[in-house]
């Protein structure tokens, strides 16, 4: 009866412990068992080649890494939660719904774009390979142990290119990186991309999670999402390739801020991916359920050459265009994609806000550059005015705020009991707003006051304790003059021609062709005329100054000889924004990208949404959460958005400061220009309300502006909560009744309260 016992309560405690593992519960303390990779779906009828069998290359505390010595496929297990990321679908051979193209594409570690040489002139878009079809089946991949690792050669032999990727494991992340400087080409084909493992990680139709896609300020695809999207062709890191030719540009649509991307697979486990090395020529590419796949994956591509394609002429029957593959190439050795495992609490986006930041801060030298919440303007001194006489065009300089009408406007925010201003003064020297010709120097206008009066509001500023951003662009200019020159100094296309930038029409998003174009300085005289302008700018005395657009613009130069891809060039940029900092000023830039976050401390027009696309289940306030704490950051516009409330109670959700745009002139001055995007801005139409709209957020502006956002979430349907480091919780009513929270507190329609506070 005794040994009864004892059986059955070891057949008990056996139960309970096979319930505990396949409910996740664990005992406190342990670690979950770590279960070996394992293919689904093997039967005694299954083809050999088609078998996956993997064994143990290296692991450290953190990470365990399996591969297939003879395929390169791979498994990366996390060793707390033992879960396993694998880098292609682990249940294909039981997926009867992925078909044709999508099945090679879920089943490969890479894919690579290419054009035959001998097409190229009609070429307009990449064909793609896959390493699957190409390589694995075909016997054509090396595999070979390095140290923590595996270095995998793909033999794309139809195309003759081979590329070959290391696969590593440090002591925190793992790391997956194609060395661009072994990539041989052939004699045959261009290659033009490099997709690097487009469904590492990818949720199937079994699988239950989202994708965090960084669009703009950031975007979430649930794996539930069915849909057929035409038209979307990646999302280019920083910006897309200015040198290239565009005939029509969409409003509103984002580019990639941060280059990180991740998945989360139940709410238990997250991989976040953060692209190290070759981010300035790259792009975040999505595959998401169709009628075709039945996988939802993430993933980085190197942007390895450009197609660029040229106008010959137009005819009624269309328009004809002739195309071109760059000779420049990336310059970058190796692109890099660095992935770390979440799990638990921090399996989520706002994990991955989490550990991006810190990434930031201990790798690429993000600081606490912080300083008190602020009421934030921007004025508009002088703008080139496109008029016509008797038929004749001429260009009439208009004073929009002169340097003593900006004083007055300054004080009287100070007057309505504003404490603290942030200026940033647009169009104060060379040719006002919009460069006629590239950056001289540092002079203020003697039109607007000249040095008196400029230095006259400085000191204004000063003894108030508020800050004075001059802005400048040194990038964008119209015609040839100071030392530049259209023909020599310009970022050139493909075919060797200036790259101009114009504006497209917000209605039918065609080129506007009325307007003289913009053009791009080259990288090389860039620096000579940052140089310049940087010596210059020393004698105004000023602590700070805004660079513009230097933050958020990433191009390529395609001249043959001279030029420079992107990746090289954002180093310039680099240099550029370096130099300024190591300089001692303060610097201000417009929507930043990653690249210029260790140098700056002020972000204006900080994303607000993505870029909308149908399958985006909603926005998330990521780029915020990476930041918020140790740089400033505004919103875009307050009374130039499309709903100053929601803008407003957007700046409330994230816990950044509202930003107001003004001239002090009648903003009909400047009706059917080029700045016709100034609508409503003469001061006294919004000074009051804006007023008003900063008191109310001032106060809990001044309680977080120098904590980091810990968490973010959904409460109910268009209510959101942030969570603050210090305990501050702030709730945001997107509705127009009511909603009743957690703790009994009432929060109104379209407004937002802090949990514990009052309602605003």
């Amino acid at each position: 009866m005794k040994k009864k016992k004892i059986i059955c309560t070891c057949v008990f405690v056996i139960i309970a412990l096979m319930c505990s593992f396949f409910s996740g519960a664990l005992p406190a303390g342990e670690e979950a068992e770590k279960p070996f990779p394992k293919q689904k779906y093997v039967d005694g009828d299954t083809d050999p080649s088609d078998l996956i069998n993997y064994e143990k290359i290296t692991e450290n505390n953190n990470l365990t890494l399996y591969a297939d010595m003879t395929k390169g496929l791979f498994a990366l297990q996390n060793n707390k939660s033992g879960y396993i990321w694998y880098s292609t679908p682990n249940n294909t051979l039981g997926d009867e719904y992925t078909k044709g193209v999508s099945r090679m594409e879920m089943m490969s570690q890479i894919a690579i774009g290419y054009v035959r040489r001998q097409e190229e002139a009609f070429t307009t878009t990449a064909k793609y390979a896959y390493s699957q079809s190409e390589c694995v089946s075909e016997g054509n991949v090396a595999v070979k142990a390095v140290t923590n690792g595996i270095e995998v050669t793909y033999f794309f032999k139809s195309q003759g290119i081979t590329v070959t990727v290391l696969y590593t494991l440090t002591d925190t992340y793992f790391e997956a990186s194609v060395l661009l400087d072994k990539i041989d080409e052939g004699s045959d084909y261009f290659l033009t991309e490099v997709q690097l493992l487009p469904t590492f990680g990818a949720g199937s139709f079994e699988d239950e999670g989202y994708l965090f896609v960084p669009d703009g300020c950031g975007a979430i695809v649930d794996f539930s999402v069915h849909r057929i999207m035409s038209g979307f062709n990646g999302l280019p890191v920083y910006s897309e390739e200015k040198t290239s030719v565009i005939t029509e540009k969409k409003p509103n649509i984002q580019s990639v801020k941060l280059p990180v991307f991740g998945t989360v697979i139940a709410d238990d486990n997250a991989l976040m991916g953060i692209i190290t090395e070759g981010d300035g020529a790259a792009s975040i590419q999505l595959k998401y359920r169709s009628e075709s796949c039945g996988y939802t994956a993430i993933c980085a591509q190197a942007d390895y050459r450009t197609i660029g394609s040229k106008e010959l002429l137009s005819t009624t029957g269309g328009d004809n265009y002739v195309s071109k593959v760059s000779r420049i190439k990336m310059q970058s050795p190796h692109f890099t994609v660095r992935y770390s495992v979440l799990s638990g609490q921090n399996a989520s986006y706002s994990g991955m806000a989490s550990a991006y930041r810190e990434y930031l801060i201990n790798e690429k030298g993000l600081k606490q550059q912080v300083s008190e919440p602020s009421m934030n303007i921007e004025l508009y001194a002088m703008a080139d005015i496109t008029s016509s006489f008797l038929g004749f065009q001429y260009t009439n300089m208009q004073k929009l705020t002169t340097f003593e009408q900006a004083e007055r406007i300054v004080k009287a925010f100070y007057d309505a009991g504003v404490k603290s201003l942030s200026l940033r003064l647009n169009g104060w020297t060379n040719n006002g707003i919009s460069n006629n010709k590239a950056v001289k120097n540092a002079k203020p206008l003697t039109s607007l006051g000249g040095r008196k009066y400029f230095d006259s509001l400085k000191v204004t500023l000063k003894n108030n304790n508020s800050n004075f951003y001059p802005d400048i662009d040194l990038i964008h200019y119209r015609s040839s003059g100071n030392s530049v020159s259209v023909k020599k100094n310009s970022a050139r296309t493909v075919f060797g021609d200036a790259a101009g930038q114009y504006r497209f029409s917000p209605s039918v998003y065609t080129k506007i062709i009325d307007e003289k174009p913009v053009y791009l300085l080259s990288g090389g005289k860039l620096s000579d005329i940052s140089n310049r302008f940087l010596s210059d700018f020393k004698k105004t005395g000023n602590t700070a100054l805004g660079l513009g657009p230097l933050g958020n613009y990433a191009y390529s130069d395609l001249d043959e000889k001279t030029g420079a891809y992107k990746d090289k060039f954002l180093k310039t940029v680099e240099s550029v924004l370096k130099s300024y900092a190591d300089a001692g000023f303060y610097i201000g830039a417009d929507s930043a990208n990653a690249y210029a976050l260790p140098y700056i401390d002020r972000i204006w027009n900080a994303p607000l949404y993505s870029s909308g696309y149908d399958i985006y289940k909603t926005d998330v306030p990521f780029y915020q959460m990476v930041l918020h704490g140790n740089i400033n950051m505004t919103t875009p516009a307050v009374h130039q958005s499309l709903d100053p409330v929601i803008t407003i109670l957007k700046a409330a959700e994230t816990g950044i400061e509202p930003l107001y745009t003004g001239i002090y002139e009648h903003a009909s001055k400047l009706t059917n220009s080029r700045y016709d995007y100034l609508y409503s801005s003469t001061y006294t139409l919004w000074q009051d309300e804006a007023v008003l709209e900063y008191r109310k957020l001032e106060p809990i502006l001044k309680k977080v502006y120098n904590k980091k956002i810990i968490s973010h979430k959904e409460l109910f349907d268009g209510v959101f909560c942030t969570e603050y480091e210090n305990g501050v919780r702030v709730a945001v009513n997107y509705n127009t009744s009511s909603t009743i929270l957690e703790n009994g507190q009432s929060c109104e329609g379209l407004s937002f309260i802090e949990i514990g506070g009052e309602a605003e």
